[in-house]
């Protein structure tokens, strides 16, 4: 059993979900002195999801503000959280889900464990800030790009009907 234990917590998934955690735990530190902030965009993004939210679809449609950050913020909404404190939380969420695909990209380009592990270390205060400071989609664009140059970068990649599905649907995220 402790052979196993010893393995898992050498392996990169120890090290991911390390970091997961370590991102987790600061950001839900960080959460109640950073809940207020929000920029002009975050408001925006806001009242489009409470369209969206009830119902005003030809109000919530416009050329400017992209659509998916608005979508992915609804649920959260439905769920009656306070829209400020659910937008928080989906950044938290969106910062998530991009460190997984931070190490599977990094790990593309054959770093040593070390340097693997500094870079990942390193990418966190930039998490962070995208998660607290602003509210735009631009968190969750860099971390589709990641998930998406993860698997452009892989072995194999022309040869896999699946990545022209994946990256095809990379370039309706923004509209702007």
């Amino acid at each position: 059993m402790r052979k196993k234990i010893r393995e898992w917590a050498e392996s990169p998934r120890a090290l991911v979900a390390g970091l997961s955690l370590g991102y987790v735990a600061v950001a839900l530190a960080l959460l109640p002195h950073f809940r207020y902030s929000i920029n002009p965009d975050g408001i925006s993004y806001i009242s489009i999801a409470r369209r969206y939210l009830a119902g005003d679809w030809h109000g919530a449609f416009n050329g400017y503000w992209s659509p998916l950050f608005s979508w992915l913020l609804v649920p959260f909404l439905a769920l009656r959280i306070d829209p400020l404190l659910a937008s928080k939380l989906l950044t938290i969420l969106i910062g998530l889900v991009t460190i997984p695909g931070l190490y599977v990209l990094a790990s593309r380009f054959a770093l040593s464990a070390c340097l693997l592990m500094i870079a990942l270390v390193a990418l966190l205060p930039a998490l962070w800030r995208f998660t607290f400071f602003s509210l735009t989609p631009d968190f969750l664009i860099a971390g589709v790009l990641v998930w998406y140059f993860s698997v452009v970068f892989a072995t194999g990649y022309p040869d896999r009907r699946r990545n022209a599905v994946l990256c095809g649907a990379g370039p309706d995220i923004r509209s702007r």
